[in-house]
């Protein structure tokens, strides 16, 4: 199967691998450790052998002593059968038993000061051989050279065949704890396997229902949390999608139904020059409103996708303020509403973008300010570096539960859709939370008393936050 190894596959051989190399090496300690201790009984045999050939050739003191010896000199052999004896004297053997090879071999050795033991292969038999002068009890004799042989064939094709069983077992043992590696790995990964489903079976939905049912092991935790807050994300991004094209449809069918309905009447009935225009003037009307709104539109969308910049200059707040003032001077004293103004403060901001949010602000309070009141606005510098504006004006409270929604698109909340102003289309309060946190700032609204206070914080350098804000 082409493509890379599943995650279980790899986990099953890696877990195999590492116990068979870890086996073998244990199993090749376990046989050197063997063999050294055979070898070491069979030094421990020679020695003894050689310390008896000491013991009878210092009991050697007449011709007739040579006699007893040749006799018992078989004896040495006793649980060794396959050894092999030599005794030469000046070059000529005096006593030998053995295969010839071997006693050939045994007497080409050079006889040292002491009786090393050293293995010595002959043909397909191996031997632990030693060699020496050794002295004789008749007074006045030359030392006689003596070689000794144990066969030690035996232990090795022991060792030899324990080391195959046991590379044999280890290989066996280790495909089948490869077979218990895949069961097990299969069986502690079934986790993800389960989370992968959920993932795989989300559709538009299903997006409210969670990932995980039941507990995941601790590994998985962060990355359970990390799909489920993209799956949160999704599902709100989906819900408001959803709500904005609800919104969208309502707001955008009533000025094209106007423009249809006028259309219409006046292509249906005699009409003068005089209607003609007039009908023309209204369509024009509800076409300018359709541009704004799609201008707002593609505005929000920009800025949601961060492609909308500020171009940052230093600006004096309350000087942008006061001439925002006299662009609304004529409407407020239409509407018998003063406009105050306290407190300054100094910002980095996009002059346009701020004067359209603060603009915002001060049409929407316009909007619900009853005649003889006064809508107040006042600003400050924080002690965190934000230059803080307040908008308050007095009118019908906003429910507390429908605070955090103003800020959505196309929302209005139950009291601005019983005033009757078709201007206002549920976008500005959405364009200027765009444009407060293109700067790095943030917007709020709080309601006490019969008073609405709507507040932007800036920081003082554009786009940044101070540290610790």
């Amino acid at each position: 199967m082409n493509g890379p190894l599943s995650l279980r596959t790899r986990i099953a051989l890696l877990f195999a691998l590492s116990v068979t190399a870890a086996l073998l090496l244990a199993s090749r300690w376990f046989a050197y450790v063997g063999n050294a201790r055979l070898l070491a009984d069979a030094r421990q045999e020679l020695c003894g052998k050689v310390a008896w050939a000491q013991a009878m050739l210092r009991a050697v003191h007449t011709p007739e002593d040579w006699a007893r010896l040749e006799a018992r000199a078989p004896d040495i052999r006793y649980g060794q059968p396959g050894m092999a004896f030599l005794i030469t004297d000046r070059g000529s053997v005096r006593d030998a038993f053995g295969a010839k090879p071997e006693i050939r071999r045994l007497a080409a050795i050079p006889p040292g000061a002491k009786a090393t033991p050293a293995t010595l292969t002959v043909g397909s038999r191996v031997l632990l051989v030693a060699a020496a002068r050794m002295p004789v009890g008749i007074p006045g004799a030359r030392p006689v050279r003596v070689a000794i042989g144990l066969d030690i064939t035996h232990d090795r094709l022991f060792s030899h065949h324990f080391e195959r069983t046991i590379d044999i077992t280890i290989l066996a043992l280790g495909m089948a704890l490869g077979g218990l590696g895949w069961l097990v790995a299969r069986r502690g990964l079934s986790p993800i396997k389960a989370v992968s489903s959920r993932m795989a079976a989300l559709s538009a939905r299903t997006l409210d229902q969670p990932l995980a049912s039941a507990p995941v092991p601790r590994e998985m935790e962060e990355l359970v949390r990390a799909f489920e807050l993209m799956r949160t994300h999704l599902h709100d991004a989906f819900r408001r999608l959803t709500q904005f094209s609800d919104d969208l449809a309502h707001e955008l069918r009533t000025p094209l139904s106007n423009c249809l309905l006028q259309t219409q009447v006046t292509l249906d009935g005699a009409a003068d020059l005089q209607r003609y225009r007039a009908a023309l003037q209204a369509n024009e009307e509800e076409c300018q409103r359709l541009s704004r709104m799609m201008a707002d539109m593609l505005f929000m969308a920009k800025a949601d996708n961060r492609l909308e910049k500020p171009r940052c200059e230093a600006l004096d707040l309350a000087a942008e303020v006061a001439a925002l003032f006299e662009f609304y001077d004529a409407q407020a004293a239409e509407q018998g509403v003063r406009l105050t103004l306290t407190g300054h403060a100094r910002l980095q901001a996009d002059k346009l973008m701020l004067r359209r949010a603060i603009s915002n602000l001060l049409s929407n309070a316009l909007a619900f300010t009853a005649r003889g009141d006064a809508i107040r606005v006042h600003m400050e510098t924080s002690d965190d570096g934000f230059a803080v504006l307040g908008v308050t004006n007095p009118g019908p409270e906003i429910p507390e539960a429908e605070q955090a929604r103003i800020f959505e698109r196309l929302y209005r909340a139950d009291a601005a859709r019983q005033n009757n102003a078709s201007d206002h289309l549920g976008l500005g309060l959405a364009i200027t939370r765009s444009i407060v946190e293109l700067h790095g700032g943030a917007i709020g609204v709080s309601c006490r008393n019969g008073h609405t206070t709507f507040t932007m914080r800036l920081p003082a350098l554009c786009g940044e936050a101070p540290a610790g804000a």
